[in-house]
């Protein structure tokens, strides 16, 4: 940790950042990655989460973000999905399942957004809920099918949008309505089943919220009837037969 010039009549402590063997005539700088204090016989590696440059009486800490192994001349910055809010850091944990990091070096992981989730941990990115799904919170892992008499048209929906009057929808995750058959009418929202019209009414078209009364002339003998029959038109329903 010493060293002298020829004729010297004594000798000179290495600096700190340099290093010397017994006898030497001059100090040794010491590699990056390694320090040495003042005097000293060898430069020693830096512990894990430090680095240093050449010539380094001491290591720093890597700071947020990053991290090294022992005998860093530099740190390396968290990789995607991964994070590390400490200085001094030795590895980089995983971002948990609904969250992500976008970049590298991240202080923190971020919420996947509404509408998105991400089921694995060490993610970069969110994905959106498919068509026929929802998810109203933050930081989520799953998407939710809507319910029955409920649709979501679009990727990434924050809540499902319920089926309109005329239409109807009766399974689960479900991307559209169905409009009610011609015969058939809903006047409610969020109906997972359209009605027959009765007797006496009718619907012809698709998507009916409700159904027409026969006018006079007319007459609708059975449920669910697209069209009326005039009066002239014979019909038998095996307990009478009615004609003009």
């Amino acid at each position: 940790g010493k060293s002298s010039l020829a004729g010297s009549s004594f000798c000179d402590s290495c600096d700190g950042g340099t290093w010397s063997n017994a006898s030497a005539s001059s100090c040794t700088t010491c590699a990056a990655g390694r320090s040495s204090g003042m005097g000293a016989p060898v430069c020693t590696d830096c512990d894990a989460g430090k680095y240093s440059g050449t010539r380094s009486s001491s290591c720093d800490d890597c700071d947020a973000g990053k991290k090294s192994a022992g005998g860093a001349s530099s740190c390396e910055s968290c990789e995607l999905g991964r994070y590390q809010n400490n200085t001094g850091a030795t590895s980089c944990p995983a971002c948990r399942a609904g969250t992500y990091s976008y970049q590298t070096g991240s202080h923190s992981c971020l919420n996947c957004g509404a509408g998105s989730y991400q089921a694995s941990k060490a993610s970069s990115s969110c994905t959106w809920c498919s068509v026929g799904y929802y998810q109203t919170n933050e930081g989520a892992t799953v998407c939710n099918a809507c319910s029955e008499g409920r649709y979501a048209s679009i990727t990434g929906s924050q809540e499902c949008e319920p089926c309109s009057e005329g239409f109807h929808q009766k399974n689960e995750g479900s991307s559209t309505c169905d409009a009610c058959a011609a015969g058939m009418y809903q006047p409610s929202t969020a109906s997972i089943s359209c009605m027959n019209c009765s007797s006496g009414k009718y619907a012809f078209r698709t998507g009916t919220t409700a159904c027409d009364e026969a006018k006079a002339g007319y007459f609708v003998p059975n449920q669910g009837a697209t069209n009326p029959l005039k009066c002239t038109t014979e019909y038998d329903d095996t307990n009478r037969h009615s004609t003009d």
